[in-house]
């Protein structure tokens, strides 16, 4: 269990250094995502803190800092394509967040 919470902490850590980095500018992120994402980041680190130290709030603030993006298409015969061989070329795109919440 504790390889588990370190691979978690590793990888919320690098997530959440990117989301921070976000305020530096370049990108050409807009001023929200300039100042929203940096503050995600924050709270990625915190949950990060408290997961390691085994706090009782530490697996729910990990768990709030996580979202995973399916980005994929529709196509025209119906099918559900996720673009991993390169065919999304001219298509429109949908993206599917999906959030995990401690219960």
């Amino acid at each position: 269990m504790k390889v588990v919470r370190w691979i978690a902490a590793a990888a919320l850590t690098l997530i959440s250094l990117m989301d921070v980095g976000s305020a530096l500018g370049g990108g050409g992120h807009s001023a929200a995502v300039r100042v929203l994402a940096p503050l995600l980041g924050l709270l990625g680190l915190a949950a990060v803190y408290g997961m390691l130290r085994w706090r009782p709030w530490g697996a729910a603030a990990a768990l709030a800092a996580s979202t995973v993006d399916i980005s994929f298409v529709v196509t025209e015969t119906g099918t559900i394509s996720l673009g991993v061989e390169g065919e999304l070329a001219s298509e429109v795109t949908h993206t599917l967040r999906l959030g995990l919440i401690a219960t």
